[in-house]
């Protein structure tokens, strides 16, 4: 999944990164998103539909929240930019609701197209 990120988020087509400004700890260029996050969710959902699950890596809420607060304590992230539990817990279920929605249109156009 960090690879799909990295790819994603290295396309001028969806951030522009700062010439000027840069994560002290780690000399990377600031990013600024071209759109909204939804929007980029979206469109990163779109460019990588099956690939942003990797079964034998999968984790819950909770873990999500404690690796976010590894890299925090590693200053690869900034403390505030880490979302609450809740939030990520939200974000699961949508996820996980949107990619139940598309696997039952695609089985219903299948079937339609076997009627054929």
């Amino acid at each position: 999944m960090v690879v799909q990120f990295e790819e994603f988020f290295s396309d001028k087509a969806n951030v522009n990164p700062s010439s000027y400004k840069t994560k002290s700890n780690l000399g990377l260029s600031v990013l600024y998103l071209h759109d909204t996050k939804k929007n980029l969710w979206k469109k990163f959902s779109e460019t990588y539909p099956n690939g942003i699950v990797d079964r034998k890596k999968k984790m819950n809420a909770l873990q999500m929240c404690q690796e976010l607060q590894e890299q925090a304590n590693k200053d690869e992230l900034e403390p505030e930019e880490i979302p609450k539990l809740s939030t990520v817990q939200n974000w699961i279920i949508k996820i996980a609701s949107v990619m139940k929605q598309k696997l039952a249109k695609q089985i219903v156009k299948k079937a339609e197209n076997l009627k054929i």
